[in-house]
């Protein structure tokens, strides 16, 4: 091989070995400030979890696990029963039914347990965590608003 060729290899080497050095204190610089970002403490003091007061009842509520538990048996045997060959459809139609049946009082039963636990709460307390999720649905509407324009 020409003393070219090796000077070459030798050049592109260098820079590529550069580059993934550089690419690696460039990316732990930002990561150490992401990690900041996400668990810095909040104004005053106690991060929301830790006040246990914003964490939803009805992720505990054995009634809704059960039922949130059967919604989604429903749901796999919906996805099982569509995946064979021979479809059957008067038996896909009734776990469609009861799968709309299963999600339907697993969301009433949410609901209630949510209205249960905000009269628990101030209105600061409300708006503390109840704005942030009406802001993520808008954004997430828009966003779903957006892909439908985009077709």
């Amino acid at each position: 091989m020409s003393k070219r060729w090796l000077t070459i290899l030798l050049l592109i080497s260098l820079f590529l070995n550069a580059g993934i050095i550089g690419g690696l204190i460039f990316m732990n610089a930002f990561r150490h400030n992401h990690i900041e970002h996400h668990y810095q403490r909040p104004p005053n003091g106690q991060t929301p979890r830790e006040r246990g007061k914003f964490i939803p009842p009805s992720n505990f509520d054995p009634q809704i696990a059960a039922l949130r538990d059967s919604f989604l048996t429903t749901k796999k045997e919906l996805m099982e029963e569509l995946s064979k060959d021979p479809i059957d459809e008067t038996k896909v139609r009734a776990i469609i039914e009861k799968s709309v049946e299963a999600q339907s009082k697993m969301e009433r039963a949410m609901g209630y347990k949510m209205l249960e636990w905000r009269k628990t709460m101030t209105a600061q307390e409300a708006k503390e965590y109840f704005s942030p999720k009406v802001a993520r649905l808008k954004t997430q509407e828009k966003k779903i608003n957006q892909r439908r324009q985009g077709k």
